[in-house]
């Protein structure tokens, strides 16, 4: 962003303050250059003229020039010098008629007024510096906010731009969208869980880690096929089996439990920000839970709870259908007669003995 015009035709500070700086006054040589001069034209000018002849003084140029160009300070240096000047150069003889106050009246009077004149214009020049280094302090810093404020309107179009193409990439997150991957995540089979499980994860909550726990010999277990972490620095430290206070609590509640509500907290144990359960179609008993390690905390609000459970809901259908394993290859003797305690034959108990066994992960 450039400055405006104005600004750049502005002197720098340091030419307002230059001559209050220790050790270095630019007007000293103006100061020599001038006296020089001066003493150069009193050299020239006939036997008996001298500089303090001539009214006004010329000596009174140095004076006033240094005091309205450069304060106050150089005022009274060009005074002092002017006045060792004007005696150096020597004065005009006294006439016959005067006495001695007179005549040093006469060649000293403007003398004495160059410190008075040095004082009063160097002082105004003096208030004019300060103002005006006072107005370019405020137009120096409304211009470093300018060129702030410019710097941040640009970061913001940028950024609006980016959520602009973020937005017209992304993916859809429509009801319907949602809808078709919960539906996706109830019918998926065992060989494309996971991928379904992923993309409703994404649509419902966002980047997530998160472990999908199975009951298994009365114990919830990590399903690593299912289960899926984020692949970053956030990535949280894989358990096994969650703490015995959290999965009795899953058991006996079968509520979800959430950072959001402080009783939940301890219950947590610093595992996971939500532990869902994942019950029977039914709803009679716990089969498994969901547990949500790392997530957006933007996205840690109730409609993601809501949402959370409806996905259980869902996956406890694919659940479901997989902890129902049908083993058809042991061969089975051929059917037989058992005989009751009256002698007879059960075709019942024949038929059960010829049926293949039937088991629930876990269960064997």
């Amino acid at each position: 962003m450039s400055s405006p015009p104005w600004l750049e035709c502005l002197p720098t500070p340091s030419v307002w303050s230059r001559h209050r700086r220790d050790g270095y006054a630019p007007w000293a040589l103006e100061l020599v250059i001038i006296l020089s001069m001066m003493l150069l034209i009193a050299a020239a000018t006939p036997i008996g003229a001298h500089l303090g002849s001539i009214s006004p003084n010329p000596l009174w140029i140095p004076v006033l020039l240094l005091s309205s160009q450069y304060g106050t300070k150089a005022g009274v240096a060009a005074a002092v010098a002017s006045m060792v000047v004007h005696w150096l150069a020597g004065a005009p003889p006294q006439a016959g008629g005067e006495d001695i106050y007179e005549y040093l009246y006469r060649i000293w009077r403007e003398p004495m007024l160059w410190p008075v004149a040095a004082v009063v214009l160097g002082g105004f020049r003096d208030r004019q510096a300060q103002k005006t280094e006072a107005l370019r302090s405020r137009l120096v810093e409304a211009d470093a906010q300018l060129r702030s404020i410019g710097e941040l309107a640009e970061e913001l179009r940028a950024h609006c731009e980016a959520l602009e193409r973020q937005i017209a990439c992304a993916a859809d997150r429509s009801i319907e969208a949602g809808l078709a991957a919960l539906d996706e995540v109830c019918k998926a089979s065992p060989e494309t869980l996971k991928l379904a499980l992923v993309g409703a994860m994404e649509m419902l909550v966002g980047p997530a880690s998160y472990l999908v726990l199975t009951l298994r010999d009365g114990r919830l277990a990590v399903d690593g096929e299912i289960s899926s972490a984020l692949g970053d620095s956030r990535k949280p430290p894989r358990i096994e089996r969650l703490p015995e206070v959290l999965e009795m609590e899953l058991l006996r509640g079968q509520r979800l439990l959430s950072i959001r509500k402080s009783e939940a907290v301890g219950k947590l144990a610093g595992v996971g920000l939500i532990a869902a359960p994942i019950l029977t179609p039914t709803g009679d008993r716990l089969i498994g839970a969901l547990l949500i390690q790392s997530m957006d905390p933007m996205r840690l609000t109730e409609a993601t709870e809501h949402s959370l459970c409806v996905l259980c809901r869902e996956l406890s259908q694919a659940l479901s259908r997989e902890r129902v394993l049908c083993s058809f290859g042991r061969p089975r003797p051929p059917a037989r007669l058992v005989p009751l305690a009256t002698g007879a034959a059960s075709p019942a108990r024949s038929a059960v003995r010829d049926w293949p066994d039937c088991a629930v992960p876990g269960d064997r």
